[in-house]
């Protein structure tokens, strides 16, 4: 009996039983998962039916940080400025940044954020910008978006914004 269950190789009873179990587990697991991608469920967005903007709830985003060393602050920003671009009626929206180390460069950039987004949030709006976070829009990695949509006027503006 001793060799069934400890082979040649002196693998214990514990870790076969172990290794069995985990297998139990994990085939169980998949099993329950599997009906989820038998029939996939597919929705549709339809905009007749969303409310009008008077009647959509208030929204308040927190945007934490903490160190900028490790959080640099410009991703920071970023995050503020996309935040504050959202499609969603302005008066019925507010983005909040909390700052628990209490940097001075964080004041520092928001200070410096409000004014550019006095320029960003009314550009992405009237150009109906999907690529709302200025890092990712400006970037030469970014999708082609801002090389589809546009005329001249969008070009100067933009050309203004990377001034800022």
């Amino acid at each position: 009996m001793k060799n069934l269950f400890q082979g040649d190789n002196n693998i214990s009873i514990i870790s076969w039983g172990l290794v069995t179990i985990s297998e139990v587990i994990f085939t169980i697991i998949w099993l329950v998962t599997q009906s989820f991608r038998w029939r996939p469920v597919a929705r549709s967005v339809m905009p007749e039916n969303l409310p009008a903007d008077s009647e959509l709830p208030g929204i308040d985003v927190f945007i934490c940080t903490a160190d900028p060393t490790k959080e640099p602050v410009l991703e920071v920003m970023n995050t503020v400025l996309s935040a504050m671009s959202l499609d969603y009626p302005p008066e019925k929206l507010s983005v909040y940044l909390s700052d628990d180390g209490g940097a001075t460069v964080t004041l520092y950039a928001i200070k410096e954020a409000c004014g550019f987004a006095r320029v960003w949030v009314p550009f992405c709006r009237k150009y109906g910008v999907k690529t709302i976070c200025p890092d990712a829009f400006f970037s030469s990695f970014g999708d082609d978006e801002r090389l589809i949509l546009r005329g001249n006027e969008f070009k100067n503006e933009e050309e203004n914004i990377k001034n800022i």
